[in-house]
């Protein structure tokens, strides 16, 4: 699809920031694994680390937290990773501990305890990929898969929310090693090995190097694509392809600076791998991958964030569920918005500063004033 007109431009303005390096434990983020935004306001934070949701006021005050780690009553083998409201008003938690569990914060008795979701016996494995809910009101859940013979596959299935019953499951194959930027080389550098006898090994790691992309939309759909292209496959909740977005567009050039740093990565990676191995330089690729991140918003817009050449910002262009571009967006250097907690204008994101703390940010997006 192509775009001839040039799209607004709305920039993310933090507006309030949540976390503290010496403070309450309630404002020491440990593992944010996921955030979510209601239209009321309130942030939910999932925590990994402390076995939590915490949950916040619009204006950052702690209210209380969802959840505990334990073998008691009311207690979870509770690792929470991704968090999402759903069509049906509960909030969806994914729980590398418990599966999926949902708890329902309209209820005025909150902090609740969180419902377990059944699940059947051999139930598919269930990782921290977003939840979502197709409009049959299944519930929509993914899970990698690696067999020694197809390589890594993604396995979706759709679940009856009450009885965890399968209603249908598909398999959607990952692209092979070629694709993604490995090579078959012999028993040097920084190799792998597939099957008995070979070894591959990678042409360069990202973020420079290509890497493969999924995104996950509150309604089931979801995408794939390589950051190599801008080429992203749109497919339905049964896996059938549904639209192609494609843009004609290559990345920017790596500084000397990057080019350095790269090699010297890469470089320390097969001296990590194979210490007794020579190890000659492979070579840096000289531009960066058009894309760089990808994920969609609780609104169902999907965002590619693509790599810049001298970046005073971040930026992503914002795809409508017709495949339609809505707008260029731009945030501040340092923010993540991957965790897709992004709702009309507003948007929560996870900075990290040189010491490792985590904060959650708020963006307030708007289209921004361009200079006469």
């Amino acid at each position: 699809m192509s775009q001839s007109a040039a799209p607004q431009i709305r920039l993310g303005v933090p507006d309030l920031v949540i976390g503290e390096v010496v403070g309450p434990d309630a404002y020491s983020f440990g593992a944010i694994g996921g955030l979510e935004i209601e239209p009321s306001g309130r942030i939910f934070v999932s925590d990994y680390l402390i076995s939590s949701v915490l949950v916040y006021s619009a204006q950052g005050e702690f209210l209380f937290r969802i959840g505990r780690a334990g073998d008691g009553p009311r207690e979870y083998r509770f690792y929470p990773c991704d968090i999402s409201v759903l069509r049906d008003g509960f909030l969806w938690v994914v729980s590398d501990g418990d599966g999926i569990l949902r708890v329902d914060p309209r209820r005025l008795d909150l902090p609740a305890t969180l419902e377990r979701i059944a699940l059947p016996r051999g139930r598919p494995p269930i990782h921290c990929e977003p939840v979502g809910m197709d409009d049959d009101g299944a519930l929509v859940v993914g899970s990698p898969l690696f067999d020694r013979d197809a390589g890594l596959t993604l396995r979706r299935v759709r679940l009856d929310v009450e009885t965890g019953r399968i209603l249908g499951e598909t398999l959607l194959e990952r692209p092979g090693p070629d694709e993604m930027g490995w090579r078959r080389i012999e028993p040097r550098g920084n190799a792998r090995r597939i099957g008995e006898a070979e070894l591959w090994e990678r042409y360069a790691p990202p973020p420079y190097g290509n890497d493969y992309l999924e995104a996950w939309a509150p309604d089931g759909r979801f995408a794939t694509g390589v950051a190599a292209r801008y080429r992203i496959e749109v497919h339905d909740v049964a896996g059938k392809l549904h639209r192609v977005i494609e843009r004609d567009v290559s990345g920017p050039p790596l500084t000397v600076e990057e080019r350095r740093r790269t090699s010297a990565l890469m470089d320390r990676r097969r001296r990590e791998a194979h210490r007794d191995l020579p190890y000659p330089y492979s070579e840096v690729p000289r531009h960066k991958t058009p894309l760089r991140k990808m994920w969609y918003d609780r609104d169902g817009r999907l965002w590619l964030e693509r790599h810049l050449e001298d970046p005073t910002c971040q930026t992503a262009d914002v795809y409508g569920m017709e495949g339609a571009l809505l707008f260029e967006a731009e945030w501040p250097l340092g923010i993540s918005l991957t965790l897709g907690a992004i709702r009309g204008s507003i948007g929560l994101g996870v900075q990290k500063d040189d010491l490792g703390v985590s904060r959650v940010v708020r963006l307030r997006f708007a289209p921004k004033q361009l200079p006469p």
